[in-house]
């Protein structure tokens, strides 16, 4: 499972199909909250898309604030650089905008922090006065063992008519964030979504060790896999991998019984029970408002920082991606995102005590007696150091 491979995604085509639809997008000054909802809604999380744009806050982004948000759109003037929190690789993007017609902008891909210097820490794609919406492929190649460590980054971007295809080789960035610049008049972001290049983890037929998960900490907790279905039920106990990660994509998709707790820890000091940190499972609110997460929220990290809304509901099966990058945790369910946090705590190799950058394995929680929980499509691909 370590390691890049060549992971094929959607077509072109499918990603034009879907701009097809978004062209009133553009026009839309719906409330704040039917905005989140709608946000939340219409992405096609099912298919694996994220939105890094909520329409309604700059969460999830740094160098705007929420003056910057103005009608369900991100408003950008000259001299506007912006970037997500998060760090991403290979990856599907969509964007839909629009530029004043002397304005002059662009999207940045695999983004260095600053991203000042133009094509060494960054992939940057123009953008073109008027209202547009663009699809592009970003895909991050490994070279096989014993082969050239050059990395090869492959940009198709489809803009009105126009398909652009642009090959960069040699030691170019192979991780970064994503990003706008501004360089002349303004830009309005309405929309902003991206689906990771997800390996498909290797599924044990049985749940020994060295097929990929360790039940040795099970305890109390009974473990069944079942067609592509791996359940836990009772505890307290936990399934670790067998293989351990320290920046990583991690999506999985869970279901739970009503009133379930649960959770997925990640950098876990191996042999230890549950010592990592927690992306928590648990769906329950406060007084009817999802926007009050009950013990946490799904997503949330559990201790450090509540989800900042319920999205999934219990009996149904969701969708949770987690992007860890150095002390960055972003965390998206059902495509919508509901954490960003930075651990800014001194370095401890005990993430009970402080930042954990050490790689570690992922447990997989049955909290207590009344614990039922399924997991399935488990994949996970880790992020390669940055080139630059």
């Amino acid at each position: 499972m370590h390691g890049w491979r060549e992971y094929s995604i959607c077509s072109l085509g499918v990603v034009l199909g879907w701009l097809a639809g978004v062209d009133s997008v553009l026009a839309e000054v719906a409330p704040r909250s039917e905005r989140v909802e709608a946000a939340r809604d219409e992405v096609a999380w099912q298919e694996g898309w994220l939105a890094l744009f909520d329409r309604a806050t700059p969460f999830g982004w740094r160098g705007c604030n929420p003056s910057d948000v103005v009608e369900g759109a991100l408003q950008l003037t000259a001299g506007s650089l912006v970037r997500t929190s998060a760090q991403f690789s290979g990856c599907e993007v969509r964007v839909v905008y629009e530029l004043s017609a002397e304005g002059q902008a662009e999207l940045l891909l695999l983004a260095s922090p600053q991203a000042r210097r133009s094509g060494e820490d960054h992939v940057a794609v123009p953008l073109e006065p008027g209202q547009h919406s663009l699809g592009l492929t970003v895909s991050v190649l490994a070279a096989d063992a014993g082969g050239p460590s050059a990395w090869r980054n492959r940009i198709v971007a489809g803009g009105g008519s126009v398909d652009e295809e642009v090959i960069i080789d040699g030691a170019g960035p192979n991780r970064g964030y994503v990003g706008f610049r501004v360089r002349a008049g303004q830009l309005r972001v309405t929309r902003v979504e991206l689906r990771p290049a997800l390996e498909v983890a290797d599924r044990p037929q049985g749940l020994e060790p060295g097929q990929g998960w360790d039940a040795s900490g099970a305890g109390s907790a009974e473990v069944t896999w079942q067609d592509g279905t791996l359940g836990l039920r009772g505890g307290p106990g936990y399934l670790a991998t067998s293989d351990r990660y320290a920046d990583f994509v991690l999506s999985v998709e869970a279901r739970t019984a009503a009133g379930t707790n649960s959770g997925i820890f990640f950098r876990c000091i191996p042999g230890e029970n549950l010592n990592g940190y927690e992306s928590q499972i648990h769906n329950g609110y406060l007084a009817g408002d999802r926007g009050q997460p009950e013990d946490c929220g799904t997503g949330g990290i559990f201790r450090r920082v509540n989800a900042r809304r319920v999205v999934a509901d219990d009996g149904e099966w969701f969708r949770k991606v987690l992007i860890v990058s150095g002390g960055q945790i972003s965390v998206w369910v059902n495509g919508y995102q509901v954490t960003d946090w930075s651990d800014q705590r001194a370095a401890n190799p005990n993430p009970r005590r402080g930042r954990r950058l050490e790689a570690g394995t992922i447990q997989l929680q049955a909290h207590d007696p009344g614990t039922q929980v399924d997991f399935r499509q488990f994949q996970i691909q880790e992020l390669p150091p940055r080139a630059k």
